[in-house]
């Protein structure tokens, strides 16, 4: 039986009224609206929760000697001036390495974050969302390191693309919430990939085209969805009109002010 920490959302009736629950805003590796730090940084997270977002979305990897940092790539070349394979460094190498802005141009100062930075930096009532970028090689490693941790259930949620790896971590957290992550190609059969990981949910990019009826399907199925990649109004419309229970967005300020706006013009 699946437990999870977050309240699953009610699905929509065939005749009712839509339901409206209040959209957990997830802001995409820290804050982009206004802040140029490198993405998944020590200050682009804290800069993120100064927007008052629910959750910030972080991307987890391994090192070589076993510590858990936060970077995207399985490179560093895309946010460092060295491209260099993360599995092969050890911590104190990537930490002498010289990051990158988000216009490209060096930044320094900034430096690769580990995990245990990051999540010394939540405000009372975030939530991290864990996203876990290894395969299922060193799943079980991983989830080692995150044992090894007193990770509240409401305050930790894990998501990612691997679904043998997703569904390792549910067996190995059973009442953190876990997402399993989906591009828009792969929407047609989502809901089932999902439920056969034994997820809470589906995260799905905003390209997918997400609308009511997929997100009532997949409530009738017992998953949440919530979507990634929601930075323009019409994405935003979109999903506010699909009854997704949250939205990823780089925008984290900027969402929160349009989804209000749009509730007291229809109040």
């Amino acid at each position: 039986m699946k437990t999870s920490s977050l309240p699953l959302r009610s699905p929509r009736g065939d005749s009712g009224p839509a339901r409206r629950p209040r959209w957990r805003i997830v802001a995409h590796r820290g804050n982009h609206d206004t802040n140029t730090a490198p993405e998944n940084s020590l200050a682009a997270v804290q800069a993120a929760w100064r927007t008052g977002p629910d959750a910030v979305e972080i991307d987890v990897r391994l090192t070589a000697d076993e510590r858990l940092v936060i970077i995207h790539d399985g490179s560093t070349g895309p946010v460092a001036d060295l491209d260099m394979i993360v599995s092969n460094c050890r911590l104190d190498e990537l930490r002498r390495l010289t990051m990158l802005g988000r216009d490209r141009a060096q930044a320094p100062g900034f430096r690769i974050a580990t995990f245990d930075e990051i999540a010394a930096t939540m405000p009372d009532g975030g939530s991290l969302y864990v996203d876990v970028k290894e395969g299922p090689a060193k799943a079980d490693r991983l989830i080692a390191r995150f044992k090894k941790r007193a990770l509240a259930p409401e305050r930790f949620l894990f998501i990612g693309f691997d679904a043998c790896v997703m569904a390792a971590f549910k067996k190995a957290f059973p009442r953190h919430t876990s997402f399993l992550l989906f591009e828009a190609a792969a929407m047609p059969g989502a809901i089932d990939a999902a439920l056969a990981a034994g997820m809470d949910g589906i995260d799905i990019e905003v390209a997918a085209g997400v609308d009511a009826a997929f997100v009532n399907k997949a409530g009738s199925a017992g998953l949440q969805v919530h979507a990634w990649g929601v930075n323009t109004p019409a994405a935003a419309a979109a999903m506010r009109a699909s009854g997704v229970a949250g939205m990823t967005t780089d925008r984290p300020a900027w969402l929160r002010k349009y989804l209000n706006r749009e509730l007291m013009i229809e109040n």
